[in-house]
Order: C-alpha cells, then sequence, then structure tokens
C-alpha cells in the first residue's frame, strides 16, 4: 500500500525527532550516525519501502564525475514538478551531477544530513 500525503505528513510530524538525532559520518548506516543516503533509507523503509543502499562506489565519486544516484537508481526516480510531502529531492552540484538528497517536509523545508547533522533546511 502506497503511503497517502495525509499519512506521510503524519508520519514525518511523529519521526522527525527521531530523524534529527542522527549525526553525521560519510558511509555510516542507522540511527545512530550517517549520510544523506543514509536518512532517505530509513525515512522509506520506516514507510515499507525497501531502498537499496548502493555499495560500489569510491569515495569523492561526484568530485571524479561520478554520478552514483542515477547511475544506480534512475529507474526508481520519478521526476514531479509539484513536490509532495515525503518526496526524495536530488540536488545537482555545478557539474550536474547529484551528490546530495533530502526529504521534501513542506512549507518550503527539507531534511537532510549533512556535516551539521540531520537538519531542517530551507529549499531556495
Amino acid at each position: 500500500m502506497k503511503p497517502t500525503i495525509v499519512n506521510t505528513k503524519q508520519f514525518i510530524r511523529n519521526n522527525i525527532p527521531r530523524y534529527l538525532k542522527i549525526k553525521y559520518k560519510y558511509l555510516g548506516r542507522g540511527y545512530e550516525c550517517g549520510d544523506c543516503w543514509n536518512l532517505i533509507i530509513l525515512f522509506y523503509r520506516d514507510l515499507g519501502y525497501d531502498i537499496k543502499d548502493y555499495t560500489n562506489y569510491e569515495e569523492d565519486w561526484s568530485r571524479k564525475g561520478k554520478n552514483y544516484f542515477m547511475e544506480n537508481y534512475h529507474k526508481q526516480w520519478e521526476k514531479v514538478n509539484n513536490l509532495e510531502i515525503g518526496n526524495a529531492i536530488l540536488f545537482q552540484n555545478n557539474k550536474g551531477i547529484c551528490d546530495h538528497v533530502g526529504i521534501f517536509v513542506g512549507d518550503g523545508k527539507f531534511l537532510h544530513t549533512s556535516r551539521a547533522g540531520t537538519v531542517i533546511s530551507k529549499l531556495n
């Protein structure tokens, strides 16, 4: 069963405190520490989706021109024109490589894990 916007919104409201406790660790996996992809894995698995982890990539892959998000998941992503709460958001760097991901939580804000830890930021 696909989660509806209403229950996704409630899910986010109920679980944001748990996600905000995740500290940053490159390649970390779990609720204690992780990177931006870890947050996506946890969030969607908690909603009942099976999100696979990628395991075959080099450190600093985006700086080397590798586009692992798109190479490994392009068939799972669907571009939307209007964000809905719970949508994953891919961010591209100045080379056009998707190197960061977050979750739209409404009101022009997104949840993501960066070197500062897991935070809610405004979309620009």
